[in-house]
């Protein structure tokens, strides 16, 4: 209680008179300094208002996204309670408006395609602030020809489908996009492309895209205008496969002292893509037989047309090959006799104790170079004895001879001892 008397009690009403006087003090402040003006800086976004004069005399803005790009800065004024509201309230900066307005530039000077023209830039804002500076003043409009190009739909995929299969061409309606703007962006329009991502896929890949324009190193080209804005691209995902090609029959036989020597053909697969269903069900190709080969005497080539032996829902894949070439190899005949020592004579049954002759003649016919490259030693003799009964015999000796080579007359006979 000591305390409180001799600090808060004494002097009590002096004590109280200082906390009422320091008040009204404050409040005086307040009130002297709430009409001063303080300063504040706002960023405000351009806008583009009244080009609609142009479209009748086919002209649009050609520099549209840069000046609809810009913003102002504008340095304002106004009482302290109005400026720390502005600092606080996004709603009371977003009534700050800047904008250029093109009705109000004369058609004679717009004429003057091409060229960067000065324009006024405006500032609407509420009442209570004043403006002391925006930058810029003005902003430069360049105004084009309008133009239309019609241009082909380019479908991009990127990424690498499942290892065994590939992307077919792309599906895409419509085909052609319209592409409008001003005439010096849009004659660099080279192409209107799409992308489509195909990675890992097995099945068809279905995307809704938008289309860019692109000049002709690749670059996006602004401010032109594509329709439709948005589009539907299917890519076909298909299954890759190798079809065995047959190798393919002929009919009929060259004419008389000639051979067929050889049938070769290529490609001996066809690489093709078609659904997993599609592939198991479709056999080895089967050619249709060569014909013409009586009246061959020389080597030839035939032909295939591999689309011909495909359905239509299986196609080849890109940079296989599409003709079938098939090489007829064809020789003339020629005969030869050759001499084979009787006891290179193999008997089946019970051995001769003689037999002759004993130098055996056997002639034969084939392909000039099988006959000129003729081993005798690959030539074999073989005689049956096994039912003989003892006594002579004249029989048949069997000849076996290499692949392309037979005999030119009948089989040499020997008379043979059966003991």
């Amino acid at each position: 209680m000591k305390f409180i008397r001799k600090y808060v009690l004494s002097n009590f009403r002096w004590k109280a008179l200082s906390v009422v006087f320091a008040v009204f003090l404050w409040f005086f402040c307040m009130n002297m300094t709430s009409d001063a003006e303080l300063s504040y800086v706002l960023s405000v976004p351009l806008q583009i208002v009244g080009d609609e004069q142009f479209a009748a005399e086919d002209m649009l803005l050609q520099n549209k996204t840069a000046v609809s790009n810009t913003y102002i800065r504008v340095s304002v004024k106004g009482k302290r309670g109005d400026i720390d509201a502005l600092g606080r309230d996004k709603s009371i900066r977003d009534k700050f408006v800047a904008y250029v307005d093109l009705s109000l530039m004369e058609l004679r000077y717009a004429k003057e395609l091409g060229a960067a023209i000065p324009t006024q830039v405006f500032l609407s804002k509420p009442a209570e602030y004043t403006v002391v500076e925006k930058s810029p003043e003005t902003v430069s409009v360049i105004l084009e020809k309008y133009t239309r190009s019609e241009k082909e739909l380019t479908v991009h995929t990127t990424g690498k489908t499942a290892d065994g299969y590939t992307s077919l061409p792309k599906e895409v309606e419509p085909i052609t996009v319209d592409v409008t703007g001003p005439l010096s962006l849009v004659s660099k329009v080279s192409e209107v492309a799409v992308t489509v991502s195909v990675q890992g896929a097995v099945s068809a890949v279905t995307e809704t895209v938008t289309p860019v324009a692109l000049d002709f190193e690749g670059n996006e080209v602004a401010d032109v205008t594509i329709s439709p804005k948005e589009l539907e691209v299917t890519v076909p995902i298909y299954k890759l496969a190798k079809i065995p090609i047959n190798k393919p029959e002929y009919r009929g036989e060259p004419p008389e002292g000639y051979v067929v020597t050889g049938i070769d053909w290529n490609p001996k697969y066809a690489e093709v893509m078609g659904t997993e269903e599609e592939l198991a069900a479709q056999d080895p190709i089967a050619l249709m037989p060569l014909e013409g080969i009586g009246e061959m005497t020389a080597n030839a080539k035939e032909s295939y047309d591999l689309l011909a032996y495909l359905p239509m829902n299986i196609q080849i894949v890109n940079g296989t090959q599409r003709e079938i070439v098939v090489d007829i190899f064809i020789e003339p005949e020629e005969t030869k006799t050759v001499e084979i020592a009787g006891d290179e004579i193999r008997f089946i049954g019970t051995a001769p104790g003689d037999f002759s002759p004993e130098l055996i003649l056997v002639e034969v016919i084939g392909a000039r170079s099988l006959i000129e490259e003729l081993d005798v030693s690959k030539i074999s003799l073989v005689a049956e004895t096994s039912e003989l009964e003892p006594g002579e015999h004249e029989i048949t000796v069997g000849v076996n001879l290499p692949a392309g080579v037979k005999l030119a007359g009948e089989a040499p006979r020997i008379i043979v001892v059966i003991p």
